[in-house]
């Protein structure tokens, strides 16, 4: 398909999305699957797991029909093709899962060192209200963990913390003073 043929049929299907034609939204599924499915497995290597590639396939066709489809109306096809424009929405949601699982690690690292995690640092009473909402759907094994790593035991708070961080502070420096005087 020469150029601008490719270009044409892309905005035609595009279009047609956009009015709610569940014709054209199969074909837009079917056309750009195994090439979306070729560039992340390319993109994420041998190490990636198929179900990782097939919730990030999905989380793309979810982006697009976000607020009244405004990715996809995003979409220009003079500038790229759709296969493109489609594995930089992945590449976006790769980046975005990356960011979450750094997160994750971090607070669980904070929670094992005795720190309080980020999570239990705002005082949100709504996100609150949804987490405990959502530990009562969770089995009770679950459910505690979660409980844990957002509201860790022996949970001091924000500003108890920073004040015992500073007074541990000022124990070390009165003993490397008093271990200085007495060289």
């Amino acid at each position: 398909m020469r150029d601008s043929q490719r270009v044409n049929a892309e905005r035609l299907l595009v279009n047609r999305c956009l009015e709610g034609d569940q014709g054209a939204w199969r074909s837009l599924c079917v056309n750009q699957r195994p090439r979306l499915l070729h560039n992340l497995r390319r993109l994420l290597g041998r190490g990636s797991f198929p179900r990782q590639i097939d919730d990030i396939i999905s989380e793309v066709w979810s982006s697009l029909l976000v607020n009244n489809y405004d990715r996809l109306r995003r979409y220009d096809p003079s500038r790229t093709a759709l296969s493109t424009y489609l594995t930089a929405l992945a590449l976006q949601q790769v980046w975005r899962a990356e960011r979450r699982k750094h997160r994750r690690a971090a607070e669980i690292a904070c929670t094992m060192r005795g720190q309080e995690p980020v999570l239990a640092r705002s005082s949100d009473r709504p996100t609150e209200l949804l987490i405990e909402e959502m530990c009562s759907i969770l089995p009770k094994a679950q459910a505690e963990f979660v409980r844990q790593l957002v509201w860790p035991e022996r949970n001091i708070g924000p500003v108890r913390s920073s004040a015992a961080a500073r007074q541990r502070k000022h124990r070390i420096r009165v003993r490397v003073v008093s271990l200085a005087a007495r060289l």
